[in-house]
């Protein structure tokens, strides 16, 4: 069984973001920042979701946006 969420260094960020074809979910992006969240958010081909911290730290990698919502408490 998969992780519902995985913590990514920053050495893997860029990699991940080409390797799965990561795009910038602007719509998310807002809700998160509205949230008082500074992530940066990519949606993966697979529906996952790549929260990146500021300065490329580290992300976190979420299984959904549903897992994303409840973790995060956005919904």
């Amino acid at each position: 069984m998969a992780k519902d969420i995985t913590i990514v260094q920053s050495k893997h960020i860029e990699l991940g973001i080409k390797k799965y074809e990561g795009q910038l979910d602007k719509e998310l992006q807002s809700l998160i920042l509205s949230a008082g969240y500074e992530y940066t958010p990519y949606v993966f081909k697979d529906g996952r979701i790549l929260l990146v911290l500021p300065y490329n730290i580290s992300a976190i990698l979420y299984a959904n946006k549903a897992i994303l919502f409840d973790k995060l408490q956005l919904a």
